[in-house]
């Protein structure tokens, strides 16, 4: 069971915060209780993040919005040694072709993950900061969600029963390697309209291949970072404007396991009262 926290540390970010260690894709017929929930109990377990790690993090997060905020010929000179450019150098949706990720619609695939509100609990969180939480598939809700399930390798059957990708061979155009797929998975709430956009389901590929000892580094996709996934799905609508494009204002995560990220969070809520989900604002600090 799964309790969201909002956290904004940004004027263009938001995350949501779980208290849970363990991420399970969700079932479509449970509900929250957030009423019964022990989240304040399970948050106490963890002791906030030491000066040196929140320190690292304070300048790595200053560095990313100062980035963020300039040109391309400033912004490479915040890093060392400096990069050819800051932008993505990836085609999308081409690129999702080319390294054998097959990108479908949630609410056909899997009906029901597209409840952000039912299903992921993210509802009272997402209409507390004024926006969207129903799917766009209900209209009388004025849903504006659109849930992306993109999955490397094609993960069903001539029967469409779900199948295991992993193995599954491919080339990459100008390639002769042969690349196997390791049946990753990327799941994305995209809110194009109010710019949103939540990560539901974060498999990565190096992830679902870490105890398979004949899985080289070389042989994982070159289009496996969460951040490229997540930046090809925002502009996968190839009807998308580019003042849409350029909306993104909040990016949220549904569940995050990693105790160091969970560690830099309680100290940034500090003593703030945890409700069932809570904001909290800063500057560059």
């Amino acid at each position: 069971m799964r309790l969201p926290y909002f956290i904004g540390i940004s004027a263009c970010l938001v995350v949501v915060v779980v208290a849970d260690v363990a991420f399970d894709p969700p079932h479509t017929n449970f509900s929250i209780p957030f009423e019964n929930h022990s989240h304040a109990q399970k948050w106490d377990l963890l002791d906030p993040a030491k000066d040196e790690e929140w320190n690292k993090a304070v300048c790595k997060g200053n560095k990313l919005m100062q980035a963020m905020q300039a040109g391309d010929s400033e912004a490479i000179k915040l890093y060392s040694p400096s990069p050819p450019t800051v932008q993505s150098h990836w085609k999308f949706p081409d690129a999702f072709r080319d390294w054998f990720w097959f990108v479908s619609d949630a609410a056909e695939v899997k009906p029901g993950i597209e409840l952000l509100d039912e299903v992921w609990g993210l509802g009272d969180a997402l209409r507390g900061i004024g926006v969207s939480a129903g799917p766009v598939e209900d209209r009388n809700l004025s849903g504006k969600n659109k849930v992306l399930y993109a999955t490397h390798g094609w993960p069903w059957d001539e029967h469409d029963q779900e199948i295991d990708a992993k193995g599954q061979k491919y080339k990459v155009p100008g390639n002769t390697k042969i690349y196997r797929a390791t049946d990753a998975l990327m799941v994305y709430g995209i809110n194009n309209e109010e710019g949103v956009m939540c990560t539901l389901i974060q498999l990565s590929p190096k992830f679902k291949v870490r105890y398979r000892e004949d899985w080289e580094e070389d042989d994982l996709p070159e289009l496996q970072k969460a951040s490229d996934i997540a930046w090809g799905l925002w502009n996968y609508d190839e009807k998308l404007t580019d003042e849409r494009r350029k909306s993104l204002r909040y990016f949220a995560v549904s569940a995050i396991s990693n105790w160091g990220t969970k560690a830099l969070i309680k100290r940034a809520i500090g003593n703030s009262p945890l409700n069932p989900w809570l904001t909290k604002e800063g500057g560059d600090k």
